[in-house]
């Protein structure tokens, strides 16, 4: 009987059974079966396995009749080097899988599987076949186009904040997304835990020999404990996947100008990567990383297939809990059909005390007793040991829940549950009591602390300053080791003044030179033994001089008294009057120069002149005389005051298209949230005496910014040293918005003399927890 291709005689076969649609079935002697074939249940799959070779994984092969295959080697392969076991069958369903030989380079193989059949009412002998792709690769990408991708767009840029600063968008406000691929894709929605879309600048661009694969910006960015999640990704009826991404590990950014970020590399370690095939659980899928080329950008590589009994159309994938550095960059993410990974299952939590957690993983906590919380924090505890459990959630103290879930490391805290990974958060039972002990610790402990973080119960004697949005415990005779009040907001009524503060110890954080000790508390009550005082700094002294008076607050003086006296600068053009019931009067003299300036002292002492057991101290500031050639109100710098890459030192950013008052101004911004800034001018190009004016600002919530002027190269200053008045506006990066600075405080006049054409001027800020300040309206006249 002739033998012919299958696809070729269909069209053939309906005009035959369509012709004999009016005979009868006695009339025909020509049986048969209708020839099929599939591959794990497609007309072809694809495979994937690695350059040391193996055996695959098994591929079901269901045939109406007897079958057999052929392999062809691709890309170099040798036919003989993948052995298919069977390499024939009948019909029915049978399992096949391929022994590949060790490569030293990426090849593939190409398996066509045929079986035959004769037509039924025609007598038509047809072949139909289907095909198995097998990939060998040290890092598997099929070859075949992606059933989803995504590049991120083409552009990105800055939007307003509820502060008026302008910040890159977070992944859900992000309007440049392509959703591509062969699948309906446009029902894909991106999110998670405060992941952005940023444009990064070239440092993060890839190179010649990683564009290929690597998109460039803008990118996906993420941090610590910031995740992203990509939802609805349409699968179609594919039940394997490999997903890619490429991934660039930012480990630190020099805060020098430029600034230049320091890379790594990225493992399997560096990021959390899971699935969740049907919307309810999160399932850890293991990575596999490649580097690309000469810069520093990695193709990652995820293998899965959906659980047995799951049917689904949308999947969706998570990157969180990075912890390989200070910033992650994703881009390009790739889901293809086909791939060598095992199947989708929840991650089964380890059962335990507290004190056997001692590495992220998934663990699970039964009838652990709430002893501390706040909106978004939260301290368990059991007989071993203390966790907390970041996020909102409704527990209350007393509470004894079941928690289970992952378990990260956030920065330098440590081990800790979170609300939006865990899976399990359940109440057992209400009002239990916790014997509440807390080890008083002194600044010795504390350094001691930075060796083996854990959360504990301690107490910290000290004073809580606020500090912009931040709420330090300062120490007596510490500079540089502080505590820092996290997840929660003191009471006014325990700032400024000594305290106690019982709590738990969750960590350690660095700013320049600062180490501090993080503290959740529990209890903050003011130390009843020792004194302190402190001062609410007064309004600017007129010009034509005036007296004001300095309110203070003291305590626990015993029978010490307050005593006043001036430092600094033109301590002689102020008096300072009774010190007495929470008020100094501080007198000014008529002001014939420029804006002056001393520090008023008020301390705690058993006489005058005598040891200060507590003290604390505030600027006083007069208005300079107005002499009518003065360039208040000028906001725009003389161009040798405006940073370039031949006056830049260290730390100054340009102002860029920053107004103030409606007017343009031009100027720089000095120092970094922990490092002092400098900023040195071009030559003066003048002889002799000239005015330098210049208007100045500090960071938000940073009064008595400290500034200084150098005059250098021939030359000296009248007045060399300022201090600087926090403004709300000034935060985040230039330019800055909403600025209305002080005629009489803000703005400064210098007497410059012996001046030469070489003459530069410096402006430094010169306290690394006061490092920024903004100054801008500098001129010579």
């Amino acid at each position: 009987m002739k033998r012919v291709n299958f696809w070729k005689t269909l069209f053939l076969s309906a005009l035959t059974v369509a012709a004999f649609t009016g005979c009868s079935n006695d009339d025909s002697d020509e049986g048969g079966v209708m020839p099929s074939i599939t591959v794990n249940g497609q007309s072809s799959t694809t495979l994937a396995i690695g350059l040391e070779g193996g055996k695959t994984e098994a591929v079901e092969i269901v045939s109406s009749g007897a079958w057999t295959l052929k392999v062809e080697g691709e890309n170099g392969a040798a036919v003989s080097e993948c052995v298919p076991t069977p390499a024939s069958g009948n019909g029915g369903t049978t399992s096949v899988t391929f022994d590949v030989s060790k490569a030293t380079a990426a090849r593939s193989y190409k398996v066509t599987v045929t079986t035959s059949g004769t037509i039924p009412g025609v007598g038509i002998t047809a072949d139909v076949s289907a095909t198995i792709k097998i990939e060998q690769t040290d890092s598997y990408v099929p070859t075949t186009d992606a059933l989803y991708s995504e590049n991120c767009g083409t552009t990105v840029e800055k939007v307003p904040g509820s502060d008026g600063n302008n910040y890159w968008p977070n992944a859900d406000a992000f309007t440049g997304w392509t959703r591509g691929g062969t699948l309906d894709q446009a029902g894909v929605t991106y999110g998670g835990n405060k992941a952005s879309v940023r444009n990064s600048g070239k440092d993060y661009d890839p190179t010649d020999d990683e564009k290929a694969e690597v998109s460039g910006y803008p990118y996906a960015y993420i941090n610590g404990s910031q995740g992203l999640d990509i939802s609805n990704i349409n699968v179609g009826s594919n039940t394997n996947f490999t997903f890619t991404f490429t991934a660039l590990n930012t480990t630190k950014t020099l805060e020098t100008s430029p600034y230049t970020p320091t890379f790594g590399d990225v493992t399997a370690s560096t990021l959390k990567f899971s699935v969740n095939p049907d919307g309810t659980a999160w399932m850890p899928v293991e990575i596999t990383t490649k580097k690309l080329g000469t810069g520093s950008w990695y193709l990652c590589t995820a293998m899965f297939k959906l659980p047995a009994g799951v049917s689904t159309d949308k999947i969706s994938v998570r990157f969180d809990s990075y912890s390989g550095g200070a910033s992650l960059r994703l881009d390009d993410f790739k889901l293809y059909e086909g791939g060598d990974g095992t199947e989708l299952a929840p991650e089964v939590p380890t059962s335990g005390t507290i004190s056997q957690i001692t590495e992220p993983g998934t663990y699970e906590l039964s009838n652990v007793t709430v002893v501390n919380r706040s909106d978004i924090a939260t301290i368990v505890a059991d007989a071993t040991g203390y966790m907390m459990i970041y996020g909102n959630n409704e527990l209350k103290v007393g509470d004894k829940v079941n928690v289970a879930g992952p378990v990260t490391i956030y920065q330098t805290n440590p081990l800790q549950f979170n609300t939006s990974t865990t899976t399990t958060l359940e109440v057992v039972s209400s009002g239990s009591n916790w014997d509440y002990t807390f080890t008083e610790y002194s600044v010795d402990d504390v350094r001691a602390y930075f060796n083996d973080i854990k959360c504990i119960p301690i107490q910290l004697a000290g004073t809580i300053v606020e500090d912009g949005k931040y709420y330090n415990l300062e120490f007596a005779g510490e500079s540089n080791l502080q505590g820092s009040i996290q997840y929660y907001t003191p009471d006014a009524s325990v700032l400024n003044v000594p305290v106690l503060v019982k709590g738990y110890a969750v960590g350690q954080s660095k700013s320049g030179s600062i180490e501090r000790i993080k503290i959740f508390p529990y209890e903050i009550t003011v130390n009843s033994t020792t004194p302190y005082i402190s001062a609410t700094a007064p309004a600017t002294f007129s010009a034509d001089g005036e007296t004001i008076e300095v309110s203070y607050t003291a305590g626990n003086l015993g029978s010490n008294q307050v005593y006043a006296k001036l430092e600094n600068n033109e301590a002689g053009q102020f008096s300072v009057g009774e010190v007495k019931d929470g008020k100094v009067s501080v007198t000014a003299k008529a002001n014939e120069g420029a804006v002056c300036q001393a520090t008023l002292v008020l301390y705690v002492a058993a006489s005058e002149g005598g040891e200060a057991l507590a003290q604390t101290s505030v600027t006083l500031k007069q208005s300079a005389k107005q002499t009518g050639d003065d360039t208040r109100g000028t906001y725009e710098s003389m161009s040798i005051f405006v940073p370039t890459s031949g006056s830049t030192t260290s730390n100054p950013a340009i102002l860029g298209n920053m107004t103030v008052n409606e007017k343009p101004c031009s100027g720089f911004k000095l120092g970094t949230g922990s490092k002092t800034g400098t900023f040195t001018s071009a030559a003066l190009g003048v002889s002799g005496s000239k005015k330098l004016a210049f208007y100045a600002v500090g960071w938000s919530g940073k009064n008595d910014t400290p500034l200084t002027i150098t005059v250098e190269n021939g030359g000296s200053a009248n007045i060399t040293s300022f201090s600087l008045t926090g403004y709300e506006a000034i935060s985040g990066n230039p330019p800055f918005k909403g600025l209305t600075p002080s005629d009489d405080t803000d703005y400064f006049i210098v007497e410059l003399s012996d001046l030469t054409p070489s003459s530069t001027i410096t402006f430094q800020t010169t306290e690394a927890s006061k490092g920024r300040a903004v100054v801008f309206g500098i001129q010579l006249f």
